[in-house]
């Protein structure tokens, strides 16, 4: 009840009108700005995120913004216009090694995916677990793929050919129709292991080289209680008590091989992992970390 959600138009004038009514109707102490919204071209988006920035400034509003690609030089740019002067960023990687790319040091990362308790036993509850049979030594890929995701699942494809495990990989390019909800977390919910790579989508004005980041898949894998194989990236996820840590396709192999011939391991590599995101949800853990942050300026 002490959130108020704005609805962006598509003009481009229209976005900015929409966020001055709300800021002047609704009052609100905090504004939580995506650079997904408003316009996408990098001059107007620019443009934006100053009015923006000035008008929260006007209003005596804290921006807690959230940048979900780094490389991106774009939305960082729109971001640290935006909490110049006060408010947060938050990050998909280490805050230690984002902080060579910001103008200002409020920044907190890298951040898992916000969740609520009632969605999270809505998904757990409502879908039911169902591992059984070959299924137990499959390894479960969904989502889009790019360079260099495609070329480490065909690693991993090759080198699972000379053993019993399988790659079961439920792909889509950059930018086509995502799957259905409930289509998405049953795979979720009815794979043993899954995988994700941790590497960005570079696009035109991206910047090479930047950290890998933490995935949305990280969170939905915990709460699908899944067995979550990822890089390790310094989230605070302990590599084989909460997940399996992926360094190249060999190594995975041989990890698997060695857990599948003790399932009460993966068992408590799942149950872990499970608890690990369930207590992070039911102590509202994303938002303490946020209050702590923001200090004077924290949430009311």
């Amino acid at each position: 009840e002490s959130v108020a959600r704005l609805i962006v138009p598509n003009r481009r004038g229209g976005y900015l009108i929409r966020v001055w009514k709300s800021l002047r109707e609704q009052r609100p102490s905090h504004y939580f700005y995506d650079t997904r919204t408003g316009s996408q071209s990098p001059f107007w988006g620019a443009v934006q995120a100053v009015v923006v920035a000035a008008l929260l400034f006007l209003f005596d509003v804290v921006p807690i913004t959230i940048l979900t690609n780094l490389p991106a030089r774009r939305w960082r740019r729109q971001v640290s216009a935006v909490t110049a002067n006060r408010g947060l960023v938050l990050v998909l990687i280490p805050r230690s090694l984002a902080l060579e790319y910001f103008p200002h040091d409020r920044i907190i990362g890298p951040i898992f995916m916000p969740f609520s308790q009632a969605r999270m036993t809505e998904i757990r509850q409502g879908i039911p677990k169902n591992i059984a049979g070959s299924e137990g030594q499959s390894v479960t890929f969904i989502g889009s793929v790019y360079e260099p995701r495609s070329t480490i699942i065909d690693q991993i494809r090759r080198e699972f050919d000379s053993s019993n495990l399988s790659f079961i990989s439920h792909e889509r390019s950059p930018g086509f129709p995502k799957i259905d909800q409930e289509t998405y977390w049953e795979v979720l919910r009815n794979s043993a292991f899954l995988f994700t790579t941790a590497d960005h989508i570079l696009k035109r004005g991206a910047d090479l080289g930047c950290p890998p980041h933490m995935v949305y898949r990280y969170t939905e894998a915990l709460i699908a209680e899944s067995c979550l194989i990822a890089p390790d990236i310094g989230s605070g996820l302990v590599p084989y008590e909460h997940f399996i840590p992926f360094t190249d396709a060999r190594t995975l192999k041989e990890d698997l091989s060695e857990l599948l011939a003790s399932p009460e391991k993966i068992e408590n590599l799942r149950k872990q992992g499970a608890r690990f995101i369930e207590s992070r949800v039911s102590s509202q853990k994303w938002w303490r970390e946020i209050d702590e942050a923001l200090g004077q300026d924290r949430l009311k």
